[in-house]
């Protein structure tokens, strides 16, 4: 198993090195330290430093690693033959004019917190539907990434330092770390783009971060007697993936194709389609059986790889990665409008570090939904911006 960890471990050190399009990049190699901390890194630690709050059995942990060799022999499967692709430029300096989205971004921040966001954990979970005020606002809530992204290229001004921490202390408050990890990643990645990236400039925010991701574990356990550092680490161990093995090893049995008919009506809003079962099949699946008991405040995982590897074995693991390595390619290649590739862009990093817990329908719903809400709204926000100078054009005109 030491053997196998070193392995995986230059593998990956080794993609991670490479360099590729700095564009196509960073959300894939966001993916992919994800993936490794998920399934070999902390699978390394949990077997030789948490062994007493995990009972991971050496088959078990073998099993991970080898999810994690076949998705990493995907990436060189895919490298091998896109090396020679050129990638579509991008004209990252023509942002689109933060005008339209300013004073927008600010009242779904404020209303975000008027209608339950820093409660939102506890107050909704997973129970929210199109009869709350906060279902409406939450899926206006991803332009947030993009006005961070545009703020954290563009110079540094009042507006966005004031902006940034108020996102961030809006986080904090509410307890979210995957939203302080996903704005942090979305100003790194702008100031990597711009060329203004310095590893000793970031060393306040990565400290500031860890103390916020740390009062945040701190509050959320305040009663727990387990040691701090076992409860930072939690989430970067997923166990649903150990129940999926287990069970694996001991029935045989493969799912294929299992809910695959609800791909059908994913695109199609809840509120348009109240009766539609879920985008992602986790928890039904987790309940039904690997004897999880998920109530509706809650969230389990089931990451793509290991559901893909109960669905199809490890040669599902092999296309699951491949298909989600070329529809990324795909997605930041053939957007011919650079206005909404520029835009799109932070929401693909926002998410990129997270690919790893979407099961496969989940990443379906990912891509058939999410982007194609984002694109939609985008175009909006441009035909309000177009109207609004062609109104001031001919109010010139008629003075």
């Amino acid at each position: 198993m030491i053997l196998k960890f070193i392995l995986l471990s230059i593998a990956t050190l080794y993609l991670m090195t490479r360099k590729w399009n700095l564009y196509y990049a960073i959300p894939i190699k966001l993916w992919l330290i994800s993936t490794y901390i998920v399934y070999v890194l902390s699978t390394f630690i949990v077997f030789n430093v948490f062994k007493d709050y995990y009972d991971l059995q050496p088959n078990i942990a073998n099993i991970r690693l080898d999810l994690y060799t076949c998705f990493i022999s995907s990436f060189f499967l895919f490298n091998s033959i896109f090396k020679k692709t050129n990638y579509s430029k991008i004209n990252f300096p023509h942002l689109p004019n933060f005008q339209t989205f300013k004073w927008f971004t600010f009242i779904i921040l404020i209303l975000y917190i008027l209608l339950g966001g820093i409660d939102a954990r506890n107050l909704y979970g997973n129970e929210i539907d199109s009869s709350s005020n906060f279902y409406w606002i939450r899926g206006f809530f991803d332009i947030l990434y993009i006005t961070t992204f545009i703020l954290a290229f563009r110079k540094t001004s009042y507006l966005s330092i004031i902006y940034i921490l108020f996102v961030v202390l809006v986080m904090i408050l509410g307890g979210h770390r995957a939203y302080i990890v996903m704005f942090a990643l979305i100003i790194i990645s702008a100031y990597s783009i711009k060329g203004n990236f310095k590893f000793k400039k970031s060393i306040l925010p990565i400290i500031f971060i860890t103390l916020s991701l740390y009062f945040i574990t701190k509050n959320r356990f305040v009663e727990s007697s387990l040691p701090m550092e076992y409860l930072l680490f939690e989430r970067a161990y997923e166990p649903t993936i150990d129940r999926v093995i287990e069970y694996d090893e001991i029935y045989s049995r493969k799912f294929y194709f299992e809910n695959f008919e609800r791909i059908i009506t994913i695109p199609i809003p809840a509120f348009l389609l109240p009766s539609k079962k879920n985008n992602d099949d986790k928890d039904e699946v987790l309940e039904n059986y690997y004897g999880f008991q998920i109530s509706e405040k809650s969230h389990w995982p089931l990451p793509g790889l290991v559901d893909s590897f109960r669905r199809f074995g490890y040669v599902g693991v092999v296309l699951f990665t491949f298909i989600m390595n070329y529809f990324l390619f795909f997605i930041l290649k053939r957007i011919k409008n650079d206005s909404y590739k520029v835009l799109l862009y932070p929401f693909i990093i926002a998410f990129s570090f997270r690919l790893f817990s979407f099961s496969v329908l989940g990443t379906i719903a990912f891509f058939l939904y999410n982007l194609v809400k984002m694109y939609l709204i985008l175009m909006l926000f441009q035909t309000i911006q177009l109207t609004l100078i062609k109104n001031n054009e001919k109010n010139s005109f008629n003075l």
